[in-house]
C-alpha cells in the first residue's frame, strides 16, 4: 500500500515537473536571455538549430530547480486539499514516509543541476565559441547580402562585394568586385576598389578570433590622392567581445586543477613570466656587480662568443638597473674573430629574448670609441655595439613561495608582492566558485523539500501562496550565496564567506525539519 502511494505521488509530481520544466526552458531560451551569448545576429536555420541544442541545456540548469519546487508545492498542496493525507494517517500510514518521492525528485534535480553547472554548461560555452568561429565564412556571405554590408567589431573597415565564394579547406572566403572603406576614430581615412579580396579567419594564442584580408589589384583613394596597389592588406584585427575564458565557465576538473596550480592560468602565467624576467635580470645584474667588485673585470660567454670587459668605475642606473662603466676596454671573441674596443663610457643591459625566453646581455660603448680588429686595423666611431651574449638563467623554483625572501631590489620586490597578491586573489575566486556551485546544487535539495512541506501547510486555494512563500527562502539562499562569494574573494574574509554560503543552506534545512515536524503533523 505504502509503495503504491509513493509511486502515485511520484508520478503526479513527475508530470507537473516535466511540463513545468519544458515550458520554462523554452520560454527562457526563446526569450533571448541566453541567446544573447551569440555575438552575431544573422544565422542560418542550421546554425540556429545548433545554437538551440546548446542553449536549451544551459537554460535547463536554471529552470529545473524552479520546476521541481513548483511541482512539489502543487502536488502536496492538492493532496492536502483533497484530505488524502488525512485518509492516509487514518489508515495508520506515517505521513512523513509519503515525502520519499520529494526526496527522490529533489536529489535527482540537485545532481542534474550540479552536473549542468560543473560540467555541461562550461562545455557548451566552448561549443558556442567554436560555432561562432566555424561559421564566420557563412556570416560574411550573409552580411554582404544584407543592407548593412560587411563589417566586423574591432576591424576598422567595411566591404561591399558583387559576389562571394568560399575557399574549401580553409576558414576563409573570397570576395569579388569589391569596394571598401577604412575608418579610424569614426572618420573615413581610405576608400577604394579591388578586383578581389580574400578574408581569412584565425585565432590568437588566447583563443580570440582574428580577421585579416588581402586585396588584389586595388585602387586606393586617401588624402594624398589616388594610388594603385598590387596588394592591399587589411588587418589582422581581433574581433572584439568574443566569449572569453572566465573562471565561471571552467568545469569542475579545471577549477580543481587551477586551484592547485594557479600559475597555469593564462593571466597568472603571464605575470609569473614577467616577474621571472625581472628577478632574473636583477640576479644577473647582481652577479655581474659582484664579479666586477673582485678585480674590476667581468666576463660574458656563451656557445659562440666571449666578451671580457675592464673598466675604471661602475655605477648602477636608477631606472632598470643597467650597469654603467667609465674608462672601458673590451675584448670580444665571436665566431673565431677577435676585436679590441675602447671607449669613455659603456652601458650593459640584460633583456629577455622572445624566442626561448633566454636573457641576452648587450653592451654599447660611446665616447672616443676605438675598434681594432684581428688584423690590426683600427677605426674611430661614435658608438659601437658588441654582439649579445646569452646568459644562464638562475633557478626560480621558489618564485611564488611567500616565505622566500628575494632581496633583489625594491622594483622586483614590488612586482613579486603584486604577483603573490594577484595569485592569492585568483585562488580565492576559484575557491568561492567551487563552494558556490556545490552549495547551489545542495540548496535545490532542501528547497524542494521545503516547498512540499509548505504545500501541505498552505493547502487548497492557497497553494500558489505556498509556492510564493517557498521563494522567500530560495531568494534568501541565492542572496547569501552571492554575498558569501564576494566575502570569500576578499583577503581576510574567506572563511566567513564560505560559512555564509553554507550557513544559508543550514538555516533552510532546519526550517525543513521544523515544518515537517510541526506543520505537516498538524
Amino acid at each position: 500500500m505504502l509503495r503504491t502511494l509513493q509511486w502515485y505521488i511520484f508520478r503526479e509530481m513527475g508530470k507537473t515537473f516535466l511540463l513545468s520544466a519544458l515550458g520554462l526552458t523554452v520560454v527562457l531560451s526563446m526569450g533571448g536571455g541566453v541567446l544573447n551569448l551569440v555575438e552575431h545576429e544573422q544565422v542560418t536555420p542550421m546554425q540556429l538549430l545548433r545554437v538551440m541544442l546548446i542553449v536549451l541545456p544551459m537554460a535547463g540548469s536554471l529552470t529545473l530547480p524552479i520546476a521541481a519546487l513548483y511541482s512539489a508545492t502543487i502536488t502536496y498542496g492538492r493532496l492536502s486539499a483533497d484530505n488524502e493525507l488525512v485518509a492516509c494517517r487514518s489508515s495508520g500510514i506515517n505521513v512523513h514516509r509519503l515525502f520519499l518521492p520529494t526526496l527522490t525528485l529533489s536529489l535527482l534535480v540537485a545532481m542534474c543541476t550540479f552536473y549542468f553547472t560543473s560540467f555541461l554548461v562550461p562545455t557548451l560555452i566552448r561549443d558556442l565559441t567554436s560555432l561562432a568561429s566555424s561559421g564566420m565564412s557563412q556570416l560574411v556571405v550573409q552580411q554582404l547580402d544584407s543592407p548593412k554590408r560587411l563589417g566586423f567589431p574591432g576591424m576598422p573597415a567595411k566591404f561591399y562585394a558583387d559576389h562571394t565564394k568560399g575557399i574549401e579547406g580553409a576558414n576563409a572566403v573570397a570576395l569579388g568586385g569589391v569596394a571598401f572603406l577604412k575608418v579610424e576614430n569614426d572618420t573615413y581615412t581610405q576608400y577604394g576598389t579591388a578586383e578581389a579580396i580574400v578574408i581569412r579567419f584565425g585565432r590568437t594564442e588566447h583563443g580570440e578570433i582574428t580577421v585579416a584580408g588581402t586585396g588584389v589589384n586595388a585602387t586606393v583613394f586617401d588624402e594624398n590622392g589616388v594610388a594603385d596597389s598590387r596588394e592591399q592588406e587589411f588587418g589582422p584585427h581581433v574581433i572584439r567581445e568574443q566569449i572569453r575564458t572566465k573562471i565561471k565557465w571552467l568545469d569542475l576538473a579545471e577549477l580543481i586543477h587551477f586551484r592547485r596550480n594557479p600559475s597555469d592560468w593564462p593571466k597568472v602565467a603571464a605575470a609569473v613570466a614577467g616577474l621571472r624576467s625581472a628577478v632574473t635580470q636583477a640576479t644577473l645584474y647582481t652577479r655581474l656587480r659582484e664579479e666586477f667588485a673582485t678585480d674590476s673585470q667581468i666576463t660574458l660567454r656563451d656557445d659562440r662568443s666571449k666578451v671580457t670587459l675592464q673598466a675604471e668605475t661602475l655605477t648602477v642606473s636608477n631606472g632598470d638597473g643597467e650597469l654603467l662603466f667609465d674608462g672601458v676596454k673590451v675584448v670580444e671573441l665571436c665566431d673565431g674573430r677577435a676585436r679590441r674596443i675602447t671607449g669613455d663610457h659603456a652601458e650593459l643591459t640584460i633583456n629577455r629574448e622572445d624566442v626561448g625566453q633566454t636573457h641576452i646581455a648587450s653592451l654599447r660603448l660611446e665616447g672616443n670609441v676605438s675598434v681594432t680588429d684581428s688584423v690590426g686595423s683600427t677605426q674611430r666611431k661614435g658608438t659601437e655595439h658588441v654582439a649579445g651574449v646569452a646568459m644562464n638563467d638562475p633557478d626560480d623554483s621558489a618564485l611564488l613561495d611567500p616565505d622566500n625572501d628575494v632581496a633583489l631590489g625594491a622594483i622586483v620586490a614590488k612586482h613579486r608582492a603584486e604577483l603573490l597578491h594577484n595569485t592569492s586573489k585568483f585562488v580565492r575566486r576559484v575557491t568561492s566558485e567551487l563552494h558556490s556551485r556545490l552549495a547551489f546544487s545542495v540548496s535545490v535539495f532542501v528547497l524542494v523539500i521545503l516547498g512540499a512541506a509548505l504545500g501541505v501547510v498552505f493547502r487548497g486555494s492557497h497553494v500558489l501562496i505556498a509556492f510564493g512563500i517557498s521563494f522567500v527562502p530560495a531568494m534568501f539562499v541565492i542572496v547569501l550565496n552571492i554575498m558569501g562569494r564576494q566575502l570569500a574573494e576578499k583577503e581576510g574574509t574567506v572563511l566567513l564567506g564560505i560559512c555564509t554560503i553554507w550557513g544559508s543552506i543550514l538555516v533552510v534545512a532546519l526550517l525543513d525539519l521544523w515544518t515537517l515536524a510541526r506543520g505537516v503533523r498538524r
